[in-house]
């Protein structure tokens, strides 16, 4: 099974904002976007305001891990 570091990046900008692991990607996005009411952290935050312009983060892996 591999294992993927992925940036979520900002839409305009393709500009790394966060960095994480995950053995499923495209599913943690999603993770991401739906739980960004959940707590109050920086990330959260920047998701929040761009889900509020009608936009979402992009996936970006950056590598692939055994």
């Amino acid at each position: 099974m591999k294992t993927f570091i992925y940036g979520l990046c900002d839409p305009d900008t393709n500009e790394i904002r966060y960095i994480g692991k995950s053995n499923s990607p495209k599913k943690r996005i999603l993770d991401h976007i739906y739980s960004c009411n959940d707590s109050i952290t920086h990330k959260n935050n920047w998701i929040k305001s761009l889900l509020r312009d009608g936009k979402k983060p992009t996936l970006q892996i950056i590598d692939e891990v055994p």
